[in-house]
């Protein structure tokens, strides 16, 4: 300042040093997740790779101006270090496990043991307390023999363990898709809670944007669970419509060719583009816009002070 330039001169090359020195480590970054992206092979993936790098340049921006504003506003280069550690500390490690802790403790998640008690009691109970197979058993088969002509499982033209199957596979998938609903619900529910810390820092909103962006995210996790789902459900019903076409009465074995097995698609999982995947973080895109903004004015503030100081 001695010789002239004014502390905003001074602050803005220092913070042009500063994002020098980020966009090394983030050039490297960017260029290793292209390698990877390339070998990958899957061209969707390239908005979302663009969509990472432009986020974590954004998050650089933050910390660069976070620091310089906090090192103008205090003297002292060991208490900007306190200052600036104590911050990052509180935003990487603290807020996180604060947010993860709050969520889990106000909305309680089931034991893998409870999640699997309450399923068996619902495949094998009726609402009313009465056991399900049973009188589900008698009713198919009345229902059965009435619909195909005949008085005895022996006569039928079709294989009765094929129907059977298709009766007990659509309860269980009905009894599942409730239970594994109300478990993503619950983990939607931990998330609201943890989005509404996210504006504690930076890190845990652009966490989670990174998390969406590269397709590991809840979003994504409940997308693919639910279409593997359906896949399977598919797969289910080919073998029972076999097994019901291929057999006759009681009779459950069924010898099927290459050819069958050929005709039932591969499971092929197409993952949402980037697009969808950004409109999951919405909000954490608004918190992490904040952050940025508050970083900015502060530096701005910060440079304005120490120029008054120097007058």
């Amino acid at each position: 300042m001695a010789t002239g330039i004014g502390p905003r001169q001074i602050l803005g090359g220092k913070a042009a040093a500063l994002m020098s020195i980020a966009a090394v480590i983030l050039v490297a970054k960017a260029l290793l997740e292209g390698v990877a992206v390339w070998q990958l092979g899957a061209s969707g993936d390239w908005a979302r790779y663009t969509c990472l790098q432009v986020l974590h340049a954004v998050y650089a921006a933050v910390w660069v101006l976070l620091v310089l504003g906090v090192s103008a506003r205090v003297r002292s280069s060991s208490k900007t270090s306190a200052v600036l550690l104590a911050l990052w500390t509180a935003s990487t490690f603290v807020a996180p496990r604060i947010a993860g802790s709050i969520g889990r403790l106000v909305v309680r998640e089931p034991s893998v043991e409870e999640f699997r008690a309450a399923i068996q009691h619902d495949i094998s109970t009726r609402e009313d307390g009465t056991p399900w197979v049973e009188q589900w058993s008698k009713q198919l088969i009345e229902d059965t023999l009435k619909s195909y002509n005949v008085s005895r499982i022996e006569d039928l033209p079709v294989g009765y363990a094929g129907i059977m199957l298709k009766g007990s596979d659509a309860h269980y998938e009905e009894v599942f898709e409730k239970h594994f609903q109300q478990l993503f619900e619950l983990h939607r529910t931990q998330e609201r809670w943890h989005l509404a810390l996210s504006g504690l820092g930076p890190t845990m909103a652009a966490r989670a944007v990174s998390q969406g962006v590269a397709g590991t995210d809840l979003a994504h996790a409940e997308d693919f669970s639910n279409a593997a789902e359906r896949y399977r459900r598919k797969f289910v019903e080919a073998t029972n419509d076999a097994i019901q076409k291929g057999t006759k009465g009681t009779g459950w074995d069924l010898r099927v060719s290459r050819a069958y097995w050929e005709s039932i698609p591969a499971f092929r999982y197409e993952t949402p583009d980037a697009t969808w995947a950004v409109r999951q973080h919405v909000w954490e895109l608004g918190v992490l816009g904040a952050w940025l903004g508050l970083a900015a004015g502060f530096f701005v503030l910060s440079a304005k002070r120490m120029a008054e100081t120097v007058r």
